[in-house]
């Protein structure tokens, strides 16, 4: 029994992932390859749909029939981000100490797994196995080089004789499809049929992705807004904060009268936008329910007291207008953005 993970955003999944996926299933060989997809990137920009339809798509992909791919969504089970290593100590735990574990990865990943939480732990836990990728190649010098040559190793049926600790480099086919050119053709209308197995583009097509990102970004946001009102926050401010940081797009802040309204107003929030298909990233001070923060990715959500507000003032922190005003139930002005002007 030996086990391969093989992870990705798959946003959406494409036939280049699959063939991948297959070469490697058969090559190293694994009775089992998972491809996993990825739930709360670390490394990497945030996905462009939800997480339960991204492993839709990969089911799909994979289809019913495949009798060495199927889908592993330990990562989408994690509000945290998906670090590596908590999911191969994880895997090791479950598989137990002798199964032989690879976890894939390109060579650009490999190139900056150094950047990685825990990097030099890996390999307690799995093998690593690399495939090539177009315009990339293992670091020549440095203490990384030095790493992988210590644990490189070219003889797999060595290799499988462990569960864990070597480097094997993958000599694989690659197509030059990617999930952005995807994305790229349908926001421009053209198709995607031979790029991504049938029953994705029919399920992309049905569920309409990619197309309106920014539409479904303004509906979150209204979902929010509505949300706090429906439990009477007070002050309710949106901040655009789009073109001051790549972590998110849109700051809500808002106050509640007690611990328990402010606790009260994110679990109004959270349910409504989980209600509408939206995915939470995570959610932090819930405990105590003085400041509670929401995170949905694009939109951040601030719910606090007002003597923690006032406190830690947020909108002064982000350069909010003067002359700007929140946003209220019993307010004429109606929901909007107020654009900040100096980055924090």
């Amino acid at each position: 029994m030996s086990v391969a993970l093989f992870g990705g955003t798959f946003d959406p999944v494409h036939n280049g992932h699959l063939r991948i996926a297959s070469e490697l299933a058969e090559l190293l060989p694994v009775n089992e390859l998972r491809m996993m997809p990825c739930g709360v990137p670390p490394h990497r920009d945030k996905t462009k749909v939800s997480a339960h339809q991204r492993l839709e798509m990969l089911e799909l992909g994979i289809g019913v029939n495949n009798s060495i791919l199927s889908v592993e969504d330990i990562e989408l089970q994690r509000p945290a981000p998906s670090y590596s290593i908590d999911t191969v100590t994880f895997m090791r735990e479950k598989l137990g100490s002798s199964t032989p574990l690879f976890l894939c990865v390109g060579m650009d990943a490999l190139a900056t797994i150094n950047t990685w939480r825990h990097w030099k732990e890996l390999l307690s836990f799995c093998h690593i196995a690399v495939s090539s990728r177009p315009g990339f190649s293992a670091p020549k010098q440095g203490p990384l080089c030095e790493w992988i040559a210590q644990h490189e190793c070219d003889n797999l049926n060595e290799i499988k004789q462990c569960p864990s600790g070597y480097i094997y480099f993958c000599d694989l086919t690659m197509l030059a499809i990617s999930s952005t050119t995807i994305r790229d053709k349908i926001k421009q209308g053209s198709s995607i049929r031979y790029m991504t197995p049938e029953p994705v583009v029919n399920y992309i097509q049905q569920h309409r992705l990619y197309e309106q990102l920014q539409t479904m970004k303004n509906n979150l946001h209204e979902i929010i807004i509505n949300a706090l009102e429906d439990v009477k926050a007070q002050d309710i401010v949106s901040i655009d904060v789009k073109e001051l940081t790549g972590v998110m797009d849109t700051m809500v802040v808002a106050s509640g009268n007690s611990n328990r309204q402010v606790k009260s107003l994110a679990n109004n929030v959270v349910v409504d936008a989980k209600k509408a298909g939206f995915d939470l990233i995570g959610i932090e001070g819930d405990d105590v329910s003085e400041w509670i923060l929401v995170d949905f990715g694009d939109v951040i959500v601030h719910i606090m007291l007002p003597a923690t507000r006032v406190f830690y003032d947020l909108e002064k922190l982000w350069s909010l207008r003067p002359d700007d005003r929140p946003i209220s139930a019993d307010s004429d002005t109606t929901m909007r953005d107020i654009n900040a002007s100096d980055q924090d």
